[in-house]
C-alpha cells in the first residue's frame, strides 16, 4: 500500500476479541415445573445443559449458559381406592414428607372436611375425590382417591383367579361378603356344560369356593361359567351368573 508521494503507508490494525459470555442458571422447582430456553425445554426429566444463544450479548457474541436445576422432594404416600358398603365410611390415609401450607378437596360433599388431610368420606354412590395439597413454598401436589360404594345386597366376583397355592386369589368365590347373606346353591360348569364343583346352604364368609380342581384333579386353564343362588340378609332371592377364567 503507498502514499500518494509514492511512499510506503504503514496502517496500524487494533484488533479486540471478545469472548462469549458465560451465565449458569440453577434452581431448584417444584415437580412439575419447568423453563424454556430457546425454544428448548428443561424440567424433571431434563434438568441439565448446555444452551448456545448465537450473538446475543451486546457485543453481539454467543452467550452460553449452563443450566442445573434441582426439583423438590416432595413423597405423598395414599390409598388410591376403597370398597364401602352403603352407609360406611372411610378415612382417607396421605402420608407427606413435606409440609403443607393448604389442602383442597373436590367435591366436598360426603367429607367430614374439604380443607383437611385426611377427612372421613361417607359417599352414597361411587365417588372420585380430587384433592390440591399446597407446600410452603406454594407447589401443588395432585392427588384421585376413587370410593366404590357397594349394596349390601350385591355381591362380587373376580372375573378370573390362579389356584397355585401362592396364598392369592387360589379360590373362586364371593369377595368381601357382607354379613348375613347366604349362599342357597354356587356351580361352576365347563364349556360343554358339565358341572365340575357346586356347593350349597352356606354362608357367604364360610364358602369354601372353588379351587380349580374336579375329582381331585386339576383342570384346564380357560373359560368357565358360574351360577350362583343367594339369599340377601332381608330374605329376598337372588341370582348372579357369568364367566370366569381359570388361569395357571
Amino acid at each position: 500500500m503507498g502514499s500518494i508521494a509514492g511512499c510506503d503507508s504503514i496502517l496500524i490494525v487494533n484488533v479486540n476479541i471478545e469472548e462469549p459470555s458465560y451465565y449458569t442458571w440453577e434452581d431448584t422447582l417444584c415437580n412439575d415445573a419447568y423453563i424454556l430456553i430457546d425454544g428448548f425445554r428443561y424440567d424433571k426429566a431434563q434438568p441439565t445443559g448446555r444452551q448456545v444463544l448465537k450473538n446475543r450479548n451486546v457485543s453481539g457474541c454467543d452467550s452460553i449458559i449452563n443450566i442445573n436445576l434441582y426439583f423438590k422432594q416432595q413423597d405423598l404416600n395414599y390409598t388410591s381406592l376403597f370398597e364401602i358398603y352403603q352407609g360406611e365410611k372411610v378415612q382417607f390415609d396421605l402420608q407427606a414428607s413435606f409440609q403443607i401450607s393448604s389442602v383442597r378437596w373436590l367435591p366436598s360433599t360426603n367429607l367430614s372436611c374439604g380443607d383437611c388431610l385426611n377427612p372421613e368420606a361417607s359417599p352414597t354412590e361411587n365417588t372420585e375425590y380430587q384433592g390440591v395439597l399446597t407446600d410452603i413454598d406454594g407447589c401443588e401436589i395432585f392427588v384421585r382417591i376413587k370410593i366404590v360404594v357397594r349394596s349390601r345386597n350385591d355381591v362380587y366376583f373376580p372375573n378370573s383367579f390362579s389356584p397355585n397355592s401362592d396364598g392369592v386369589n387360589d379360590r373362586f368365590r364371593i369377595e368381601n361378603p357382607p354379613a348375613g347373606l347366604k349362599v342357597i346353591t354356587f356351580s361352576i360348569y365347563d364349556r360343554w356344560g358339565n358341572k365340575v364343583y357346586s356347593e350349597s346352604n352356606v354362608s357367604a364368609q364360610d364358602m369354601y369356593g372353588w379351587d380349580g380342581r374336579y375329582k381331585g384333579q386339576e383342570l384346564m386353564p380357560g373359560v368357565y361359567v358360574f351360577l350362583l343362588a343367594y339369599e340377601t340378609p332381608e330374605g329376598q332371592t337372588e341370582h348372579r351368573s357369568g364367566d370366569i377364567n381359570l388361569i395357571r
